[in-house]
């Protein structure tokens, strides 16, 4: 048996028109400006003060609670509604209720790790360079682009389980 047997070939046909779904370029551009944000951004505030962002960063926070909660109650609905098991899921590719809430909520979490990068910004504006190591940037470039391809290929599933537990508060 083909292990990718079941994985559409060009994406999921149920988020084909949903924003930054079409091709991965958009996320390839916006980690392209991220890295270059961080590069040139340290240098630009070298000599500056550190940006006091108290205001932004509750409403920051703000959102990402909201979002999380979310995220996770609608992949615990569908996790209840289908009984999911967190060892084996195949992916249901239907337009089900289910299904495409648990399409929503992955695309959600891609979402989510776009808006994580701000995580980065704000330390650069703040002058928290210490904080900035190359395993923090690597982690979030490297959940943005598995967010962008569990949206695109893997919508639900196993997808919504291990990984998708541990990281939708990231």
């Amino acid at each position: 048996m083909d292990l990718f047997a079941t994985i559409p070939q060009n994406g999921d046909i149920r988020v084909k028109d949903w924003p930054l779904m079409q091709s991965v370029i958009p996320t390839v551009l916006i980690i392209v400006a991220y890295i270059f944000f961080i590069i040139f951004g340290r240098k630009w505030m070298k000599n500056k003060n550190a940006f006091e962002l108290r205001d932004f960063m509750l409403v920051y926070n703000i959102v990402q609670v909201i979002l999380c909660t979310y995220i996770t109650y609608e992949a615990t609905y569908v996790w209840i509604k289908e009984r999911y098991s967190f060892t084996c899921q195949p992916i249901d590719f239907s337009k089900s209720e289910t299904a495409m809430k648990a399409c929503k909520a992955c695309w959600w979490f891609y979402i989510m790790k776009l808006v994580d990068l701000t995580d980065t910004i704000l330390f650069v504006l703040r002058k928290k360079d210490e904080q900035i190591t190359f395993l923090h940037v690597y982690h979030h470039i490297t959940m943005t682009f598995c967010g962008w391809s569990g949206s695109k290929y893997v919508g639900g599933g196993q997808y919504m389980s291990s990984d998708f537990l541990l990281r939708s508060h990231d």
